[in-house]
């Protein structure tokens, strides 16, 4: 897991009540803080489909499984390392879990849950911490990303399909929402880290773009059109849909995770910042303006949201707050 030296309790910001919203994130309101996990927790995901389920991981070695109705723990899970990362099978029949030591494990979710091993196949390879795993849209593949090399697997047959070794830091792997053929990462090319798209189908690169001071997160909107990567100096914001053109920036400090809200222009992002008490900013991404912040103890490892952009999961020191979007 990354940043396991403890830290001390950060100062709170002030908030600034000029800004709309007051601190209170615009039309976000605090709905609950799920208490569990006993260290720091660098996974959340919704149930892709139905929304029914949260599902959280942490340094603490659990899974914990939340009614999203209820907001209690269901069921928890023990594994013998760290949780780094979770994703949901776009069918939600299973999820994949990433554990320090480059394992993955699976937890099936239809009927009861219980945890297994493998999935048709041995998802084997990776022999470093994985720090990032997502399923294509059509869950036909499994990409997993450690520091320096990016794997796909067809999930069928466990099958390696992908094998893209990195030069950089190789923190984060995504889908777009609309395309399955296609896998993106962080890499280091030309002397610069960047964004790469990577074919399935050629085993190739095939673009790369931006010239970033370290990413730490990407996210695609819900449609697909539009990416964003939190970085260390902001977040920058693409359109994708025809060709790659940088959209807007927003912020100046490191962030550390950054997350489209479905059906709606909101974009989140989570400052990676123990100075002056962690904030996540809260854009207008059609407008380019700041709606509000809100306010963390302790700065967010990870976020996630459900399809219709309704909840939302911020995962941090051993607890993870829930969102609610007011429309």
């Amino acid at each position: 897991a990354r940043n396991k030296t403890s830290k001390p309790k950060p100062k709170r910001r002030a908030n600034n009540n000029s800004e709309k919203g007051g601190g209170s994130g615009a039309s976000l309101r605090k709905l609950k803080v799920l208490k569990g996990h006993k260290m720091w927790v660098d996974a959340v995901a919704f149930a892709p489909y139905t929304g029914a389920y949260l599902v959280t991981g942490g340094e603490d070695n659990t899974v914990r499984v939340w009614d999203t109705g209820k907001w209690v723990c269901e069921k928890t899970f023990t594994f013998n390392e760290d949780i780094n990362a979770l994703a949901f099978s776009p069918d939600e029949n299973f999820m994949a879990v990433a554990e320090d030591g480059g394992k993955i494990d699976f937890i099936l979710t239809s009927g009861n849950w219980r945890k297994v091993l493998t999935v048709k196949g041995d998802f084997k390879g990776h022999v470093k911490d994985v720090l990032s795993i997502a399923f294509s849209p059509n869950g036909q593949y499994l990409a997993a990303m450690n520091y320096k090399t990016l794997i796909v697997w067809e999930v069928s047959s466990g099958k390696i399909v992908g094998k893209f070794d990195l030069v950089g830091m190789g923190n984060v792997v995504a889908f777009n929402p609309k395309d399955s053929s296609h896998v993106y990462s962080d890499c280091y090319k030309n002397g610069r880290e960047q964004v790469c798209k990577w074919s399935l189908s050629s085993g190739g690169l095939v673009a790369s773009f931006g010239n970033f001071n370290l990413i730490k997160d990407i996210s695609f909107s819900y449609e697909g059109s539009m990416l964003a990567v939190a970085h260390g100096s902001g977040v920058a914001v693409f359109k994708i849909d025809k060709g790659v053109k940088l959209f807007r920036k927003f912020g100046s400090t490191s962030f550390r995770k950054v997350l489209f809200i479905p059906h709606s222009r909101l974009l989140l992002g989570a400052e990676d910042t123990f100075e002056g008490g962690p904030v996540v900013y809260v854009w207008d991404v059609e407008k380019g303006v700041l709606l509000g912040r809100i306010s963390s103890e302790f700065p967010i490892r990870s976020m996630a949201t459900e399809r219709n952009g309704v909840f939302i999961a911020l995962g941090s020191n051993g607890y993870v707050m829930v969102l609610k979007h007011v429309r």
